[in-house]
């Protein structure tokens, strides 16, 4: 009887070791699944087949140093959107624009050029047209203005007043500043139109200024954006 039952306990003992523990196969199937799961998605990328890649906005026009984001949609064989890809990015000309990593365009020159985006092969493109910014131009760049004989008017003068740059300028006024501690007044300053190519007729008024030397300053604004000069100084002196 003592011996058969140490056999049984025996083969209990080889039973109990057989078991399998549930806590090593749960980590099993975890990582099972894992595993799966990572190689259906590395199958996934690896077989998507890139029929195209377009950039949008298709165009663009620019002033010079404006900035412009461009976006690259990648197509596949079923004709959906690759969201997330790296394309890469580039221009034509890198004297006209520049792009980065994200395809964000700067102008930077006049002229034209194209912004290409790139994935495994394909090609996307879109034009860009930079124009130059508005310049204010003054001619002449300063006034001088000399008191009348006996008190005769002084003749006025005729500033041309012209876009140096590209665009339209428009919105233009202009500001009189005396110098500090002078008489104030003794000036006038008069746009034939607001919009440029115009002039500006400044007249000097000395009937209530004593004999001396005066200056004044004209600061020429425009209401168009990104003006590259926007405040332009025109020197006058009075004497």
């Amino acid at each position: 009887m003592i011996r058969r039952r140490a056999q049984r306990s025996r083969r209990t003992g080889s039973r109990l070791r057989s078991v399998p523990n549930p806590t090593l196969l749960g980590l099993v199937a975890v990582l099972g699944a894992v595993l799966l799961i990572q190689a259906c998605t590395n199958r996934d990328i690896v077989s998507v087949i890139v029929t195209a890649v377009s950039v949008t906005p298709p165009a663009g026009s620019m002033v010079e140093g404006d900035t412009l984001r461009f976006r690259a949609i990648v197509t596949d064989d079923r004709g959906g959107s690759l969201n997330g890809v790296p394309v890469e990015w580039s221009v034509t000309d890198s004297s006209v624009i520049s792009v980065d990593a994200n395809g964000l365009v700067t102008a930077l020159s006049r002229g034209a050029a194209r912004v290409r985006a790139e994935f495994r092969g394909e090609v996307g493109e879109a034009t860009v047209e930079v124009f130059l910014a508005p310049r204010i131009a003054l001619d002449p760049a300063a006034l001088a203005f000399f008191g009348g004989v006996d008190g005769a008017p002084i003749p006025p003068q005729v500033v041309a007043v012209t876009n140096a740059g590209g665009d339209r300028l428009e919105g233009l006024a202009v500001e009189i500043r005396y110098g500090a501690g002078q008489p104030t007044d003794w000036l006038e300053a008069v746009f034939a139109s607001q919009t440029a190519n115009t002039t500006l007729t400044v007249t000097a008024i000395s009937a209530s200024l004593i004999a001396g030397q005066y200056s004044a300053e004209l600061v020429i604004t425009s209401t168009t954006d990104r003006v590259a000069n926007n405040g332009v100084i025109l020197p006058v002196t009075l004497s």
